[in-house]
């Protein structure tokens, strides 16, 4: 008994940890432009995904954040974007988001390191506190 009421506590507290996961605009750098990554290495960006932040970040979202994560970009997008059409198209979808400024150069840095494109400038720029793609100055993300 003193098992399940442990395993529980656990589990519940696991929920609340993933819904609160706060995203850094690196996170979220590093998770587009793996994105474009797996599309020009014709890899599998669910299987890779990971292993990404393993190498690049200071912590590992599990795979139903990143998703969320995705949603939520997905639907910050005028008009909104499908998760599907961002995953088989990549970030050029993307095109006219309103994205801050500090993720797109960060963006641009690793796309130079990856060896992809880089977007030199959206259709949309800016400022940081009204970006939709920035923790800057955003209150309402619980993903």
């Amino acid at each position: 008994m003193t098992a399940l009421i442990v395993l529980y506590a656990c589990y519940t507290l696991r929920c609340i940890v993933m819904a609160r996961f706060q995203w850094t605009d690196h996170e979220t750098v590093i998770m587009l432009n793996h994105i474009d990554w797996c599309l020009v290495n014709k890899q599998n960006y669910w299987q890779t995904i990971q292993d990404k932040f393993i190498d690049e970040a200071d912590r590992v979202p599990d795979k139903s954040q990143i998703g969320n994560r995705l949603k939520y970009i997905c639907r910050k997008q005028m008009p909104t974007v499908r998760r599907n059409h961002l995953m088989d198209r990549g970030t050029v979808v993307l095109e006219n988001a309103m994205i801050a400024d500090t993720i797109l150069q960060a963006m641009k840095r690793g796309r130079e390191n990856l060896g992809l494109k880089v977007v030199d400038q959206r259709k949309k720029k800016v400022q940081s506190a009204h970006a939709g793609l920035s923790q800057v100055g955003k209150q309402e993300d619980p993903v």
